[in-house]
């Protein structure tokens, strides 16, 4: 009732973000929510580890699918293949690492993409800043705690993703363009 008082709106002033979403889907308004949504300005993200889940009605009005790997299990690989559309591609589905994912939208059609979780963005944001930087001044970052997850870590990670290298007790960004 308060979206119908508002005018339409072409940019996102919030975001719903619903995990588990498994626990809302069924309910009758759920597909016309996610579809009026975007008009008065309101993002929708919804998450599950189970794709069948999503109702065809409620992902069709889903304009951006990030699509984790699920493991080898032949059911979850199938319904992925029917969300986003990728029949052949069963084997690259199958085999998504950790923080690799297929991105499908208008844009980008089932395009695999590599992602980061949230400790590794701000080292990463940190290390763009500085362009070079010791693992000490690495795991001083705000927001980071180095006591629950070890800097070698992230910049081990960093490493295997192409994005930083290490010498002489020094991490530095990689120009992606070389």
């Amino acid at each position: 009732a308060y979206f119908n008082s508002i005018p339409h709106s072409g940019a996102i002033r919030q975001v719903f973000i619903i995990d588990e979403a498994f626990r809302v889907l069924d309910y009758e308004f759920m597909a016309d929510f996610v579809l009026q949504c975007r008009a008065y300005g309101v993002g929708m993200m919804l998450s599950s580890q189970y794709p069948s889940q999503f109702p065809r009605d409620v992902s069709s009005s889903l304009a951006t699918k990030v699509l984790h790997g699920n493991g080898g299990d032949s059911n979850r690989i199938k319904d992925i293949v029917q969300l986003i559309h990728c029949e052949g591609r069963e084997g690259d589905i199958a085999n998504l690492e950790r923080f690799q994912a297929f991105l499908d939208n208008r844009h980008h059609r089932r395009t695999l993409i590599r992602t980061m979780n949230y400790p590794l963005y701000l080292v990463w944001a940190k290390l763009q800043d500085m362009g070079t930087a010791t693992r000490e001044e690495l795991s001083q970052v705000e927001g980071f705690n180095s006591s629950m997850l070890p800097i070698g870590n992230l910049v081990q990670q960093l490493k295997r993703m192409g994005l930083a290298d290490e010498k002489d007790g020094k991490v530095f960004i990689l120009n992606r363009a070389e």
